[in-house]
């Protein structure tokens, strides 16, 4: 009988401790990133475009990602030259100059090329998709500068 006793405690202690956990992993208040934006649908759905705009905003970003699809090659291949100074004992101030000044123009080029497609987005909508435009604005901001996919997890 005492055998049985312990086993009936034993299972109501697990079963208990699986009710616990399982309640703290779905009621856990910690931090969840939202959901990933994919603009290809997020931009005309906020913006109510027609099939002729989602047409032009479909080659608007088809253009813009080819453009930064060529920077960020540009990007890659100039930060690996620039890493390669590390090769060396003594560092070619000139040629690493050189290389940060290229590295400083290629996100001037990612800026400009942004801001001009978003302008040429701007410019297919009517005045009432304009102003839903600037609505959006903060939602662009924050996944354009959301760091929490591009850290390193540890």
């Amino acid at each position: 009988m005492k055998r049985e006793k312990i086993l009936t405690i034993a299972v109501v202690f697990l079963f208990a401790l699986n009710i616990c956990t399982l309640t703290f992993i779905c009621f856990q208040h910690g931090y969840r990133p939202p959901p990933p934006i994919h603009f290809e649908k997020f931009i005309p759905e906020s913006l109510g475009l027609n099939e002729e705009q989602v047409k032009a905003f479909d080659e608007l970003r088809n253009v813009h990602h080819t453009q930064m699809m060529m920077l960020d090659k540009q990007n890659a291949e100039t930060l690996i030259i620039y890493l390669d100074l590390l090769k060396t004992d003594s560092v070619n101030t000139t040629l690493k100059d050189s290389l940060e000044k290229i590295i400083s123009t290629i996100q001037q080029q990612r800026a400009a090329i942004t801001l001009d497609h978003f302008q040429k987005l701007k410019a297919i909508c009517t005045t009432e998709q304009k102003a839903r435009f600037n609505t959006i604005i903060p939602e662009l901001t924050r996944v354009m500068t959301d760091l929490h996919n591009k850290e390193p997890k540890h």
